[in-house]
């Protein structure tokens, strides 16, 4: 079960860092060159 719990927190924080990294983009952009 703790398994399966930090599975779930794994995926959530994953979406996370996607979300943050694409408002990150949209708000710097032109501003960085990311390959």
């Amino acid at each position: 079960r703790a398994d399966y719990i930090k599975a779930v927190w794994n995926i959530a924080n994953w979406q996370n860092v996607a979300e943050r990294l694409t408002a990150a983009r949209t708000k710097t952009e032109g501003l960085l060159v990311l390959s």
